[in-house]
């Protein structure tokens, strides 16, 4: 992430350091809690946030799409049915 978005890895240690260990904690994290973050700009929040948030996938998703990425999962067998079924596969 700091990288392809140009954010300073001292800023990402910084997150770290407070408790943002994830893309994902950073992502759902509210903004006003990412400001209240020692060493860290508005500006250097914004940025992060925005890049975090385009990482992590943040939209709604119906149960009608959840149910047909269901349908379309492609389950394969191990050869043993015991195996499959702690498994939760076919």
């Amino acid at each position: 992430m700091a990288q392809q978005s140009g954010i300073a890895a001292s800023d990402i240690k910084k997150m770290v350091e407070q408790g943002y260990h994830t893309v994902e904690g950073v992502a759902h994290a509210a903004k006003r809690d990412l400001v209240k973050l020692k060493g860290l700009s508005e500006a250097k929040v914004d940025k992060i946030h925005k890049a975090a948030c385009t990482i992590v996938p943040m939209g709604f998703t119906t149960a009608s799409i959840v149910e047909q990425n269901r349908k379309d999962t492609i389950f394969v067998t191990t050869g043993s049915t015991e195996l499959d079924s702690i498994m939760g596969g076919a």
